[in-house]
C-alpha cells in the first residue's frame, strides 16, 4: 500500500472519531459515514486484524442485554481493530436483532447501531463509554 493511501485512512478515522464524540452527533449519520468511507473499502480492511476484545465484549453484552431487554449472543465475525490505531468495528446479535459496532479504546467511547434482523424498521442507537467504576465500597464514607 502506498504512504498516501495509509495516510488518506488515518485521516478518516480521524474523521470519524470527531464525529462521533461530538455531543450533538447524529448517529445514523456516524454509522453512514464509517460505512461509506471505511466499512466497503477493502484496502481498509486489508489494514485491520481480528481481535478479541474482552472489555468491549462485556460493555457491549450489557449495553445490548439492557437496551433490548435479552441476552446478547456470541459474535458474528469478530472485531477489526485498524492496524496502528486505537479503533475497532465489528457486528454482534441477539435474538432477532443485528448490530454494527464502531469503538475507539483510547477514549473508551464507542456506537451501536441496533436493528431488526430482517432489516426491516427502525435503526437503534446507542452511544456508550467504557468508564471503569470504584471498587465495591470505596465511595463509603
Amino acid at each position: 500500500m502506498e504512504p498516501t493511501q495509509a495516510r488518506k485512512f488515518d485521516a478518516t478515522v480521524e474523521e470519524l472519531r470527531t464525529r462521533m464524540v461530538r455531543k450533538d452527533a447524529e448517529f445514523d449519520e456516524v454509522v453512514n459515514f464509517f460505512m461509506d468511507r471505511l466499512g466497503a473499502s477493502r484496502p481498509f480492511l486489508e489494514e485491520c486484524e481480528e481481535v478479541r476484545n474482552e472489555r468491549l465484549e462485556t460493555i457491549l453484552g450489557q449495553c445490548a442485554g439492557r437496551f433490548l431487554r435479552k441476552p446478547a449472543l456470541a459474535l458474528v465475525g469478530g472485531y477489526l481493530r485498524h492496524a496502528g490505531s486505537d479503533f475497532y468495528h465489528g457486528s454482534f446479535r441477539a435474538p432477532g436483532t443485528m448490530a454494527v459496532v464502531l469503538y475507539f479504546e483510547k477514549s473508551d467511547t464507542g456506537l451501536a447501531a441496533f436493528s431488526d434482523a430482517s432489516l426491516k424498521g427502525p435503526t437503534d442507537f446507542v452511544r456508550f463509554r467504557c468508564v471503569p467504576l470504584p471498587e465495591p465500597g470505596a465511595l463509603r464514607n
